[in-house]
């Protein structure tokens, strides 16, 4: 169920991010909410005509990087299951932090904040979003620049197929500075599909 909280948090963020650098805004009635991902403020709108998903991705303190959840319910309602998400969409705008964090000797690190903006291409090429050639997945983990190993704190390693996979994301990955600003020519980047 959606919280009229994360309703604010995400027309904030696009107001922070994306208005400053000249984009046009849905309004608060154009922000679709996808109540079934709920849990990671699930949302659907477009900006200057894509179509874009939004999930704000979780921190586990066990495991390396941000988990989220990308799937919906079968039009068929005799079968509940949820199936991943097909390419309905342009881009996949997650919004990671790493508030909750530690460092190896329990400090609490500086708060680091930044998003993903992941084409469509792309999560289809890696078997995220479903096709044709694959069945996609419901839930996968995104690991920002910050990303290390949780060992110390649970069994959660920072793998080598994790560090593979975090160097495709951060191709796409948009640093916030202190004001919560991005970097505009990496987003036109982005957008243009030209990383």
């Amino acid at each position: 169920m959606e919280t009229s909280n994360s309703r604010n948090e995400l027309t904030t963020l696009l107001q922070t991010s994306f208005a400053s650098l000249g984009y046009k805004l849905p309004s608060a009635d154009e922000l679709v909410s996808h109540d079934h991902n709920a849990q990671y403020h699930g949302y659907a709108f477009t900006l200057n005509q894509k179509r874009i998903i939004y999930r704000k991705a979780k921190v586990t303190p066990d495991r390396p990087g941000a988990f989220l959840a990308l799937w919906k319910r079968p039009a068929d309602c005799r079968n509940n299951k949820p199936i991943p998400l097909n390419d309905e969409f342009d881009y996949l705008l997650v919004e990671v932090t790493s508030e909750g964090l530690t460092s190896t000797n329990n400090q609490v690190t500086n708060i680091e904040r930044g998003l993903f903006m992941f084409p469509v291409n792309v999560l289809l090429k890696k078997g995220i979003v479903s096709s044709l050639n694959s069945k996609g997945k419901t839930a996968f983990r995104v690991f920002p620049p910050w990303s290390e190993s949780r060992a110390f704190k649970g069994t959660g390693t920072f793998s080598n197929s994790a560090k593979v996979t975090q160097r495709w994301q951060c191709d796409y990955f948009l640093k916030q500075d202190q004001n919560k600003l991005i970097d505009l020519s990496k987003l036109n980047k982005i957008l243009a599909n030209a990383v």
